[in-house]
């Protein structure tokens, strides 16, 4: 019977494996090319074609004619146009109060925070467990190429990054993104049925990670307030670190 239990359990098990083979060969093919570019004996020819996969962008467009919502008429088929609604809509959904923004009552500070400086071997620990499957920002420089040459990029990135914690800036590029829409559900020509996806420098997610491991140890070691064990059980995103950094911002003062 061609419906029948054994055969879907033959057809889950065959279409496992075949997934399955499918992402080991790309992990192996992958592997090669890097290889092959940390071998050194090719040339510069061939080194930025070897180079090009990990670093091309898929410029594929899957979103249909938009229906703008402010004046509901339909947009083009031209990426552009379609590119300003979303980005209009989506600068509106994100408008926020700073008039008057509701801050959080910050607790007395008895201890001082020290400089932060990180070191290289610091810096080679991120990079070395970094996802090579998350998508790069604005730069192009993707997780791939930062974890396959990780002890290289450590010295001048620890470098940059102690430069930025002490003169208290940071690099204009780490502040753009590629805003990518995400649909959601629903008829796919309406704006209110996608959400913005921030694309950011990888190089900045790499600092982020190296200071996130040493306040996380500067909370544990140094600072007795409840804000610290608070912090460290809550969540990781935004809302739940915001106190806590307020905190560390005004004790280092």
């Amino acid at each position: 019977m061609s419906g029948s239990e054994e055969q879907w359990s033959k057809f889950r098990r065959i279409r496992n494996d075949t997934i399955r083979s499918i992402k080991q060969a790309k992990a192996t093919y992958y592997l090669n090319l890097a290889d092959k570019l940390k071998t050194g004996t090719s040339s510069s020819k061939d080194w930025w074609k070897t180079l090009k996969p990990f670093i091309t962008k898929d410029s594929s467009v899957s979103i249909p004619p938009l229906i703008d919502p402010f004046t509901n008429t339909p947009t083009t088929n031209d990426a552009a146009e379609k590119a300003d609604l979303l980005n209009t809509y989506f600068a509106i959904q994100t408008r926020l109060d700073d008039e008057t923004p509701p801050y959080p009552t910050i607790p007395p500070i008895e201890r001082q925070l020290s400089p932060v400086t990180l070191i290289p071997k610091e810096v080679e620990d991120v990079l070395r467990n970094l996802q090579i499957d998350k998508a790069s920002g604005p730069d192009g420089i993707s997780n791939r190429i930062l974890r396959e040459a990780s002890q290289q990029h450590s010295g001048p990135l620890c470098s940059l990054f102690n430069y930025s914690l002490h003169s208290a800036n940071v690099p204009l590029s780490w502040k753009d993104a590629n805003v990518c829409a995400l649909f959601k559900k629903g008829d796919s020509s309406i704006p209110n049925n996608y959400r913005p996806i921030s694309l950011l420098s990888c190089v900045e997610k790499v600092f982020e990670k190296a200071l996130f491991k040493i306040f996380t140890t500067i909370f544990i070691t140094q600072f007795s307030h409840s804000c610290a064990v608070w912090f460290l059980t809550r969540p990781f995103h935004c809302q739940s670190v915001d106190l806590p950094l307020q905190y560390l911002l005004q004790s280092s003062r």
